[in-house]
């Protein structure tokens, strides 16, 4: 079937509009004259992009326009097939709105954290790339999913709100990579070990952790701690480790949480209390945990990274304009929200639920909050 790629290719050396004009015409034209027939299946995605060298957006649009024509017809779980019977009036696309569903509490906070504005623009940017555009969904939706596409889920999901997404809508996960859908992580455990790993390498060998309660990440993260610890003959001590508190109806407060809590480790005069445990260096939840502790610390007049170096992680904004300048794991948050919505819309192009997982890689910042024990 698709013999001429030399000359098809030809026609598709113009701009990213002429790409999608052409596979729309070139597709019509074997509808048309019957070296397509009706029933026959398209070729797959993936075969598209690597005969034709297309983008994801590009062969999105033209499949789009080609249903908008009533010539194809997509099988969920199968693929796209030549409509039956051809009719030269325009169908209606059956699901296709334009629309990709954001869902999921994390996404609810993007208009007051750094963290979820990155993601979000990195989503915004590739959907609007493909003529898409983003609605943010109840909490507590269980229904309307007619109403988008296909959905990207964040963390704070309950398994009832999970379960209640339809199995055949697309749906991309952010952060969680443990269900049976597609999903889009970062390498947790690799960036809270390497943070730790540049703590003992500065000479540090007695690293607390103030942690945050993600049954996701958190797990992976203390894993890296753990192992980059051992890995240099230490065996953390349960009192090293401190949970972060502080949830409220509006998310989790951060920097007022590691504010308070490292205030608080600061008067403990018992076993537990920071005076007593010795350590020199702090790893923290995020970067707003980090900020607020450095203000605790800086309150009881102890020098970062003097008297205690700190840690946090995202990368974001809020610790490279703090003085001293936070020492950070750099969260590709932008890139992890363009490659979900790729992936999504993948999914919404072929309308085949596919389940692929992507792990980017994270990076360690280093700024003046870190810097050799001086005892």
């Amino acid at each position: 079937m698709l013999k001429d790629i030399h000359t098809i290719t030809e026609k598709f050396e113009v701009g990213a509009e002429g790409k999608y004009l052409g596979l729309v015409e070139y597709f019509t034209a074997l509808i048309r004259s019957d070296a397509l027939k009706a029933g026959d299946r398209l070729p797959t995605y993936v075969e598209l992009q690597s005969q034709f060298g297309l983008t994801a957006n590009t062969i999105n649009r033209a499949m789009i326009a080609l249903e908008q024509q009533g010539l194809i017809e997509r099988r969920r779980g199968s693929g796209v097939y030549v409509a039956n019977p051809i009719s030269s009036t325009p169908s209606t696309p059956r699901t296709h709105h334009g629309i990709i569903g954001l869902c999921g509490f994390g996404f609810r906070r993007s208009a007051s954290s750094f963290y979820w504005m990155h993601l979000i623009e990195g989503i915004r940017a590739q959907a609007e790339s493909a003529g898409s555009q983003i609605l943010l969904l109840p909490y507590d939706v269980t229904n309307g999913w007619e109403k988008v596409d296909g959905v990207l889920a964040s963390d704070g999901l309950s398994d009832s709100h999970r379960d209640a997404i339809p199995s055949q809508l697309p749906i991309v996960c952010l952060f969680d990579d443990r269900r049976n859908w597609a999903s889009v992580v970062a390498n947790e455990y690799s960036g809270l070990k390497q943070a730790t790993e540049h703590l003992l390498e500065l000479g540090h060998r007695r690293i607390a952790y103030l942690h945050g309660d993600n049954f996701v990440v958190v797990p992976q993260r203390l894993k890296g701690y753990k192992d980059a610890l051992s890995e240099f003959g230490i065996t953390p001590e349960s009192n090293w480790l401190r949970l972060l508190s502080g949830i409220n109806d509006s998310g989790p407060q951060f920097t007022a949480s590691g504010r308070r809590d490292m205030s608080a480790w600061l008067q403990d005069q018992g076993p537990n209390g920071w005076n007593q445990l010795g350590c020199t260096a702090l790893l923290c939840h995020n970067d707003d945990t980090a900020v607020g502790v450095m203000q605790s610390l800086q309150e009881a007049d102890l020098n970062v990274p003097r008297d205690v170096s700190v840690v946090g992680f995202d990368g974001t904004e809020v610790g490279e304009y703090f003085s001293p300048p936070l020492t950070t794991v750099e969260m590709p948050l932008e890139r992890m929200g363009e490659l979900a919505t790729s992936l999504l819309q993948k999914q919404i192009a072929t309308d085949e639920v596919m389940v692929e997982h992507k792990v980017l890689s994270t990076h360690l910042q280093v700024r003046e909050s870190t810097a050799a024990p001086c005892h």
